[in-house]
């Protein structure tokens, strides 16, 4: 839907309006608000961005040109930024809105260079165009309210024209209202319409609620975590006598037991007791796959339950009067303890972990697949870096491109030895020798192919990123159950002390902390708090480990026990030397 108004909309409902874009101080109204429309975050990555007599990237330089080119580049109003938003009912993709907000331009503005962009980060679609306040032939955009084309009432009148043949929803006795109320409209009359956008907007606001209530009810487990997750989507919560919601663009807030009886607070809170009730093992046999109780799921149950009777028994101790302190703090370990465990088992029911080597299989499934996208990403950097090498002469080439071609004019009029190489011509002319005398176009798609290639190289290092997260999701698991089949922890080791060289796939060759002996590690026997960064292995007290010299030489064996005991001896020689030389280590 498309009404004009003037000044900020009193509800979410569609408008149109048309603001002035200032010069700035040194031009930056028109850059900051270029910048703004054309915001990757909400236009797709820059998909949902289009123009009219100009390019998307370039449009700044190019209505400036424009605008010198007619001498007014000193005047106030430098564009005009016009925003057209569609009503939350409609039912038009992005790219039809855009398509929209294309049609609007060229039936308005066909000889003025405009940039139209749509935005899908608010809870409704909506249109930011940007055009030059100088048109192509030099004459500036007439403001005038009533002008029956570029006016605001010509515009409205389009723009509602156009979003009919998408099948949007338009009001035709909505007035515009603003800064021109005052003189066209009584209050009564305003009051009214007002009250009538309201009324329609709240129509549609409370099934929304319901069904974003209902959605987020099967995603989460207690009713803080309800609220946290309506936060985090936008809605604002209101505490007191009676729970509030309000959601962005909504005026006022809706007391949550208006919506039905199920959705007070009281009810909500019961809901969520019930389905806490029954245990973990209950949960995972609803999982789809789940084969029967098996010892690896059912030993993370019984510890957690452990955990329940330990944290009751913490809480009757308090209640008896005996040392509160002490209490407290096994309470709150088992707490901690009691929750790690009941993550896990909600990570194993999501991933469909069942055994050990349910477990075994995803983290060498995930390990390839890092493997190949690591290798991937060094390829992505090495064409990225071979686009930033030229990228700061493409810009420049860019930024001066105006004062070459008006450079250009001035030796056509007087003759190029009256004229005087200045400081950004002669910038323009360095950057192109090294862009092997590019033309303006080649420089432009350079740019936007540099920009691809950032954009595709960030999202590969973002996957890379989650899976590292996965695997450390992993590993945490793989810790607990080794501890439960009877290992013990050893010693912490960084990543620089595994050599790769004589790793294989099976074994770490790992070089103990503080000497300059090597072991043979299991795979399967380590883990890592950040995966490739630190990690931990464990061992077996009575097992037998052979130990190596830097030549790979067999010198000796030792058991589990021992394995710790020999780095820590040697930790403890090397912090008795440094000391003698009172050296800090």
């Amino acid at each position: 839907m498309s009404s004009i108004i003037l000044n900020i909309s009193l509800t979410r409902m569609p408008y149109t309006k048309r603001i002035p874009v200032h010069a700035g101080e040194r031009g930056t109204g028109l850059y900051n608000c270029l910048e703004y429309v054309r915001n990757g975050d909400k236009t797709e990555d820059g998909i949902l961005v289009n123009s009219l007599n100009c390019t998307v990237e370039f449009a700044e330089q190019e209505f400036l040109y424009i605008q010198r080119k007619y001498h007014k580049e000193n005047d106030d109003r430098v564009a005009y930024h016009v925003i057209q938003s569609f009503d939350i009912r409609d039912d038009i993709t992005p790219e039809q809105a855009n398509e929209i907000g294309m049609k609007l331009c060229k039936e308005i503005y066909p000889n003025y260079q405009c940039v139209v962009s749509t935005h899908i980060d608010k809870g409704h679609l909506h249109n930011h165009i940007v055009l030059n306040a100088t048109s192509l032939s030099g004459r500036k955009l007439e403001d005038r309210l009533a002008n029956k084309i570029e006016g605001l009432y010509g515009l409205r009148e389009a723009s509602d024209r156009i979003s009919l043949e998408y099948g949007c929803h338009v009001m035709k006795d909505f007035k515009p209202i603003g800064k021109y109320r005052r003189k066209d409209y009584s209050g009564k009359l305003q009051e009214t319409t007002i009250k009538k956008i309201y009324e329609n907007a709240t129509a549609i606001w409370k099934p929304r609620i319901i069904e974003q209530i209902e959605k987020l009810k099967k995603e989460t487990n207690s009713f803080d975590e309800l609220m946290e997750r309506l936060a985090l989507e936008g809605y604002q919560i209101k505490r007191g006598k009676y729970l509030s919601i309000k959601p962005y663009g909504k005026e006022r807030f809706t007391r949550l037991h208006k919506l039905g009886d199920e959705y007070s607070e009281e009810a909500l809170r019961q809901f969520f007791k019930d389905k806490k009730k029954g245990s973990y093992v209950k949960q995972l046999k609803a999982v789809n796959g789940y084969k029967g109780r098996s010892k690896y799921s059912d030993s993370y149950v019984e510890q957690a339950n452990n955990s329940k009777l330990a944290m009751e028994l913490s809480s009757k101790g308090q209640q008896v009067g005996k040392e509160y302190p002490k209490y407290y703090n096994s309470r709150y370990k088992e707490f901690l303890r009691y929750k790690e465990l009941a993550k896990s088992l909600d990570f194993m029911s999501a991933e469909k972990i069942f055994s050990y080597e349910d477990l075994a299989e995803k983290i060498e499934a995930v390990e390839l697949e890092l493997a190949e996208r690591e290798a991937e990403y060094e390829k992505q950097k090495s064409i990225v870096r071979t686009f930033e090498e030229n990228e700061p002469f493409a810009h420049t080439y860019i930024e001066t491109y105006n004062a070459y071609m008006l450079y250009k004019e001035q030796v056509e009029k007087f003759g190029e030895e009256n004229i005087t190489i200045s400081e950004d011509v002669q910038k323009h002319l360095t950057a192109k020798e090294n862009l092997n005398d590019a033309e303006l176009q080649e420089v432009r798609e350079f740019i936007r192919g540099c920009g691809q290639e950032k954009r595709e190289a960030n999202r590969q290092y973002s996957y890379i990123t989650y899976l590292h997260s996965k695997l450390t999701d992993y590993d945490k698991l793989r810790s607990r159950a080794l501890e439960m089949n009877g290992y013990i922890k050893g010693m912490n080791f960084g990543i620089k002390m595994i050599d790769e060289k004589r790793s294989t796939d099976e074994y770490y060759c790992v070089k103990l902390p503080y000497t300059k002996k090597y072991v043979y590690l299991n795979k399967n026997c380590v883990t890592w708090k950040e995966h490739g960064v630190r990690a931990t292995m464990y061992l077996i007290d009575d097992e037998t480990y052979e130990l190596y010299n830097e030549d790979n030489q067999k010198i000796g064996e030792v058991s589990g026990d021992q394995l710790e005991q020999i780095s820590n001896e040697e930790k403890e020689e090397v912090k008795e030397y440094y000391a003698s030389l009172k050296v800090e280590v």
